[in-house]
């Protein structure tokens, strides 16, 4: 089990050390996106925050557009859930097709009505 909240904390500071070592901040980005998933259940904007956060240490993270659509559509924020979720998409992964169909390039009607 991930203590998530202390690797966060030590690849911030590897990232502050190293700004320029694309692991180091892959790595923290994945962390903060495990770390928004543990969240996820009893602190919802907080889960968003730290997907929000890990995007800005890997823009091509496609877990955290993913993660960000769903839980942006999991509180009725239609537009940002489709925005997330059709940004997710040129990363390479495509979980947003995969996982809710048509919703990813559907419409915002379509999405409330699958939600």
């Amino acid at each position: 089990q991930g203590n998530f909240e202390a690797a966060v904390q030590w690849y911030r500071a590897a990232v502050r050390v190293a700004p320029n070592l694309e692991a180091a901040a892959t790595s923290l980005a994945a962390c903060l996106v495990n770390l928004g998933l543990q969240l996820k259940a009893h602190d919802p904007k907080g889960a968003i925050k730290s997907f929000l956060e890990a995007l800005t240490h890997s823009p091509t993270s496609a877990n955290a557009y993913y993660n960000l659509g769903v839980s942006y559509a999991e509180q009725h924020k239609y537009d940002k859930a489709l925005a997330f979720l059709r940004a997710q998409t040129p990363s390479g992964v495509h979980l947003a097709i995969e996982e809710l169909g048509p919703m990813a390039q559907g419409d915002i009607g379509e999405l409330a009505a699958a939600m």
